[in-house]
């Protein structure tokens, strides 16, 4: 089906129709158009119909109430025809949901249908990006269109969200949905990422669906979609109901689809059981409708459309006839042009068969000549091989003289570069040595004008600190006069400080322990408090359990009566289609025979006329294979030629690129040897400029270095003085703080021996009352354990008397019946 295609119909496939491909068939049987009653009882079985006053009689599936993350368009798979992207349905209700009408989410209510009365391969939004696919239902004010030609602008338009699509990956795209659907949550991610694809259009009274393109999901695939062709069977649905299933056969893909004609509005008929109101429903929609769609939806459904819709219907009739009539005159020249082909098939095999036996005359002929051709080859090949061998041992030897030549010229050169390297090394040590001598020098004289100016410092500190020790001496006396009355003061201040914070102590130690007594009477009512919780919430879930059980089981008794009655059904449904198809093969068989005995009376009387026509055709074809026996000679003649006159080529070819690499290769380690000395020189003349710079750092850092070190000196001069000052002042202090630090400590001993003594004290009191109060919840401990032990005792002694009491019962009454008996 794929190889039919042109290059212009394979880069359009997937957005317009197939024109390559014939009409879709369709198989009607003589059936008259219905209405909406071709819903309203088969669909019965799979779910309730409800009534709305914006969309009348809608229809909801029962997986979509009992399964909240149901979806349309999700249990089954997509194929590809001359119609565009067809959904085929696993879903027994799927016949009619998702080929006729349009989806709504509403409000508190989920997923409805809205019939409608125009058969499509599906009624969808699409849209792509490069790693995912989505599709979404069209919303039921797409139903006043009736001949559909919408674009990418449908989302916008319709208010479709983000919530109604379902993305697939690419790569499982050509799968079933099901198992590869992803989760509603990541919608808003990939919405965002994808753009709508969505193309419809209409020719001769056909849908066609277009989406994302047949090349672009072959390449994401990894392998060609099948293409299918549309068989549509255009019959009644009966009153029992009968499952309607589309059906692979081949590369065909037959469904069912009943003629229905009566509108899009058709407020007619109604369902036998309705099984609610919804009333005023509100369809989750992203963005409000327009009003042009709201006036065009309520004026359609109101009655506007009506004249239209009769003179369509009869435009459809007419064509319907029509295309019947087409049908049947097709059907004949099918049949004529098939039996024709029969025939033609079995000449061709007579002829294929004689010409398969000259064939292997021929074969056999050209197998020898073949033999001798291949010996010729060989003995051509042996000599330009020798002819080769000869010419590469010349060239090798030209080479090795070349590359022996090479070799001196760069010895040569590099004991040239040996050579300067060496002179010019041995001027820069010298440079170097004179350098290093002249800085040493200079380093000796600095380190003899330091030691002088350090002997001289030591002598002028010498001098300065005897005066200072004189000066310090006097005014170390009348510090001390000083501290001696700071520290009277300080002592009684320390004590009435002392004497506060001891009563401040004992006030928070009382309070402490009136709240640790408080925090254990909560402690313990709060423990009490929730034993008694807990006890509740364990009476509270085994009740829950119970009824929870209890519910269980009744569900799985309605579970079973269901299973059932559906079982009961199905069962019914598979005796009538049994019948039905026994009947249909009898008639089948029947037409049958008659064509096979029509046509052997057609095939006597062209058997006569084929037995001479093909003794002339076997003496033109004995022509004509003597003469492609001819042919062939000349042409394996001109091919030899061809053939040695190309290795000869090839083989010049390949000397002359091996002499143009052997040049090339030269010059390229010519041009490497002189980058190589360039980069030498680079280096030298570098390094000779890092060293000299070098050497002037030094020079200014030595400069920088004297300089700091003067300053340095005049620092530490200074420093030196003043530290010698405040040391004697801080031995001073050190001293008075001894004294004062002492006399603290002994304070502070007494005051933490009487401290620990009452802390001793109130311990023994606390440890008194811990152990009263451990007693006495042993002993309510014991006591409630002695309750408990008495109250199984007497549950106890309850079920031992109950179980003497009924096996005397049981005892008597056997007694009983023993006695009868």
């Amino acid at each position: 089906m794929e190889q039919q295609l042109s290059e212009k119909e394979l880069e359009e496939a997937g957005r317009a129709p197939l024109s390559s491909f014939r009409p879709v068939a369709y198989t009607s049987d003589g059936v008259t158009d219905g209405d909406f009653e071709n819903f309203y009882e088969p669909l019965e079985p799979y779910g309730s119909w409800f009534n709305t006053n914006d969309y009348g009689y809608v229809y909801q599936p029962n997986i979509g109430r009992s399964d909240s993350s149901w979806r349309p368009y999700t249990q089954g798979r997509w194929a590809f025809t001359e119609q565009g992207w067809t959904w085929v349905s696993d879903e027994p209700f799927g016949w009619a949901t998702y080929h006729y009408g349009r989806w709504a989410m509403l409000e508190n209510a989920g997923w409805v249908w809205v019939p409608g009365s125009e058969w499509a391969p599906a009624w969808v939004s699409w849209r792509e990006s490069s790693e995912y696919v989505g599709w979404a239902p069209l919303p039921p004010e797409t139903l006043a269109w009736q001949e559909p030609a919408w674009d990418g602008r449908v989302d916008t338009t319709f208010g479709i969200g983000e919530s109604w699509f379902s993305f697939v990956s690419y790569r499982n795209f050509g799968d079933k949905i099901h198992d590869h659907c992803l989760p509603p949550a990541r919608n808003s991610g990939i919405y965002r990422s994808t753009k709508n694809v969505t193309k419809y259009s209409s020719r001769d009274k056909r849908v066609f669906v277009g989406g994302p393109r047949y090349e672009t999901v072959n390449s994401k695939i990894g392998r060609n979609f099948p293409i299918h062709r549309l068989h549509i069977e255009r019959k009644p649905v009966n009153s029992g109901g009968r499952r309607f299933d589309s059906g692979f056969h081949g590369r065909e893909l037959n469904v069912i689809a009943p003629p229905i004609r009566s509108g899009w509005n058709n407020n007619g008929s109604r369902p036998k059981n309705v099984r609610s109101d919804l009333g005023n429903a509100r369809i989750l929609r992203a963005v409000p409708l327009s009003e042009d769609v709201k006036k065009r939806y309520d004026g359609g459904r109101n009655g506007g459309f009506g004249e239209k819709q009769r003179d369509q219907q009869r435009e459809n009739e007419e064509s319907r006839r029509q295309q019947a009539e087409r049908e049947e005159v097709n059907r004949e020249q099918e049949a004529r042009t098939s039996r024709e082909q029969e025939l033609k098939n079995a000449e061709d095999r007579k002829k294929q068969r004689e010409m398969s036996i000259q064939r292997e005359k021929d074969e056999q002929l050209l197998k020898q000549r073949q033999q001798e051709s291949a010996k010729r080859k060989d003995e051509n090949e042996r000599k330009i091989k020798a002819e080769e061998l000869k010419n590469r041992q010349a060239k090798q030897k030209v080479e090795a003289e070349r590359e022996a030549r090479l070799k001196t010229q760069k010895a040569a050169q590099v004991k040239q570069q040996a050579d300067a390297k060496k002179a010019a090394d041995s001027k820069a040590l010298k440079n170097t040595q004179e350098r290093e001598k002249l800085e040493i020098q200079r380093r000796e004289k600095e380190q003899k004008d330091q030691l002088k100016q350090r002997q001289d410092d030591q002598k002028a500190k010498a001098k300065n600190q005897e005066r200072g020790k004189e000066t310090k001496e006097l005014e170390g006396k009348e510090k001390e006069n000083r501290k001696n009355a700071d520290e009277a003061k300080r002592k009684q201040e320390a004590g009435a400080r002392e004497r506060e914070e001891v009563r401040g102590r004992e006030v928070k130690q009382k309070q402490q322990q009136a709240d640790q007594k408080a925090v254990t009477d909560k402690q313990e009512r709060m423990k009490a408090q929730a034993a008694e919780g807990k006890r509740q919430a364990d009476e509270k879930k085994a009740a829950e359990v119970k009824s929870k059980q209890e519910a269980e089981m009744r569900a799985r008794k309605d579970a079973q009566e269901r299973q059932k009655l559906e079982k009961q059904r199905q069962d019914k449904k598979k005796a009538d289609e049994l019948s039905k198809q026994r009947a249909d093969q009898k008639a089948a068989l029947e037409k049958e025979e008659r064509l096979k005995a029509q046509k052997a009376a057609k095939e006597r009387e062209q058997g006569e006329e084929k037995k001479a026509a093909e003794a002339k055709r076997k003496q033109d074809l004995e022509a004509n294979a003597r003469r492609e026996a001819q042919e062939r000679e000349r042409v394996e003649k001109q091919r030899q030629e061809t053939a040695l006159a190309a290795e000869n080529r090839k083989r010049e070819a390949a000397e002359s690129e091996q002499r143009l690499r052997a040049q090339k290769a030269i010059e390229e380690r010519r041009q490497a040897e002189a980058e190589r000395a360039a980069e030498a020189k680079r280096k030298q003349v570098s390094e000779l400029r890092a060293r000299n710079e070098a050497l002037e750092r030094e020079k200014l850092e030595r400069k920088r270095q004297e300089q700091k070190k003067a300053a340095d000196l005049k620092v530490q001069q200074r420093a030196d003085q003043q530290a010698a000052a405040q040391r004697q002042e801080q031995i001073k202090a050190q001293e008075a703080a001894k004294e004062r630090q002492a006399a603290e400590e002994k304070r502070r001993l007494q005051a933490v021996e009487a401290r620990e003594k009452e802390a001793e004290a109130r311990a023994r009191q606390e440890a008194q009352k811990q152990a009263q109060l451990e007693k006495q919840r042993q002993s309510a401990k014991q006591a409630e354990e002695a309750q408990r032990n008495r109250e199984e005792k007497a549950k106890r002694d309850r079920e031992a008397t109950e179980r003497r009491d009924r096996e005397q019962k049981n005892s008597e009454e056997r007694a009983k019946s023993n006695g009868k008996k």
